[in-house]
C-alpha cells in the first residue's frame, strides 16, 4: 500500500499596500475634470433666469426672448471672453 503525502496548499499572496494619497490624489483629478463642467452649467442657469427676468420686464416690446446657448457654446464663451483659467476660478475651495 502506497501512502498519499497530503500537502497544505500555499498561503494566497496579499496585494501590495497602496499609499493613502493616491485617494486624494484621485480626489483632486476628479475635481480637476468637474470643476468646468459645473462652472458652464451654473452659467447657464445664470442666464436662463436672466432672460426670463428680461422677457418678463420687455412683454410689451413683442421682441423674442433670447435663444439659450448650449454647454459647448456657454464654455467657449468664457473661454473668448474671459480666458481659459477662469473656467477653474474657485477650485482651491473644491480641492481642499
Amino acid at each position: 500500500m502506497t501512502a498519499m503525502v497530503v500537502t497544505a496548499p500555499a498561503p494566497a499572496k496579499k496585494p501590495p499596500p497602496v499609499p493613502f494619497y493616491l485617494g486624494g490624489v484621485a480626489s483632486c483629478v476628479a475635481a480637476c475634470c468637474t470643476h468646468p463642467l459645473d462652472l458652464i452649467k451654473v452659467r447657464m442657469q445664470a442666464a436662463k433666469s436672466a432672460a426670463a427676468a428680461a422677457a418678463a420686464a420687455a412683454t410689451g416690446s413683442g421682441a423674442p426672448p433670447p435663444k439659450p446657448m448650449g454647454a459647448i457654446a456657454t464654455g467657449l464663451a468664457v473661454v473668448r471672453q474671459e480666458g481659459f483659467l477662469r473656467l477653474y476660478a474657485g477650485l482651491s475651495g473644491m480641492a481642499a
